[in-house]
């Protein structure tokens, strides 16, 4: 969901800042909780999808999301200001 943030944490442990690096994966783990508490698959497609990066199609066993699961997702996102 994150491929700019994962990337900068890689840059960071290598870097040796790992107390940036702790503050970022736990801003991370709390993204990532808030998605689990939704409907991981989905909501991790549909949150790929408003950044450009995939379709917010899922297949079987999968659900789409509803309204209001979609717009917590957009919320997520908005929150931790995470745009393509």
């Amino acid at each position: 969901l994150l491929p700019k943030t994962f990337v900068q944490l890689y840059q960071l442990v290598q870097n040796k800042e790992f107390l940036e690096a702790k503050r970022l994966q736990l801003l991370i783990n709390k993204i990532n909780q808030k998605i689990v508490q939704i409907n991981w698959m989905s909501a991790t497609k549909y949150a790929l999808s408003i950044l450009d990066l995939c379709s917010p199609f899922v297949t079987a066993p999968f659900q789409e999301l509803n309204k209001d699961q979609k717009s917590a997702v957009q919320k997520i996102l908005s929150e931790n200001k995470i745009d393509n």
